[in-house]
């Protein structure tokens, strides 16, 4: 199936962006993040295009999409919104601050909560084993990566980091610890 190895030489690209962040700063690789991110867009394209036949239209499923969209918008806002976009992605800067307000105050990686209510909704709508081994490989995947990012990558990047991973939650988000931007 060339979608589960699509998903992983993403996430390679993805792994590699991160340590060129860190490590050698070469311009090539600067890009791989959102040649990755594209990739991933077409990937889940060709995917859902496969299956969209298979779909059974009832009122469980289109409330599943939709569930499933909400979180692809959150996804999408946390990675490129709720982040400083050019220092995060275009001009990665030494040592920047972590973003410690809106979402990024509920989780450290809130976007891989996100990752995974959108893949378990499309799931349970498409029902079919070869998008479930995808789906979970690439959860997989994404989890993996954000153990790298939290264990090693960020805390190279990011001075204030370990102070970080003292305040807010890896995964599941607290939401007492909610701080709007503006605070």
């Amino acid at each position: 199936m060339y979608y589960n190895l699509g998903i992983i030489i993403i996430f390679i690209l993805y792994f590699i962006y991160d340590l060129n962040s860190i490590h050698w700063h070469l311009k090539i690789f600067n890009k791989l993040f959102m040649i990755g991110s594209i990739a991933f867009i077409v990937l889940n394209g060709l995917i859902l295009y496969k299956f969209l036949p298979t779909i059974t239209i009832t009122f469980i499923n289109v409330f599943l999409l939709i569930f499933a969209i909400a979180f692809l918008g959150l996804l999408i806002y946390t990675l490129f919104f709720a982040l400083p976009f050019t220092s995060t992605y275009v001009k990665i800067s030494s040592k920047p601050k972590v973003v410690r307000t809106g979402v990024y105050s509920l989780s450290r990686h809130i976007g891989v909560f996100w990752f995974i209510l959108m893949y378990l909704c499309i799931g349970i709508v498409i029902n079919a084993t070869a998008f479930t081994v995808f789906a979970s490989l690439a959860c997989l995947l994404n989890i993996l990566y954000i153990i790298f990012q939290d264990n090693y990558t960020f805390m190279i990047q990011f001075d204030d980091y370990a102070d970080y991973k003292k305040t807010v939650p890896f995964l599941i988000p607290n939401f007492k610890n909610y701080q709007h931007k503006g605070e």
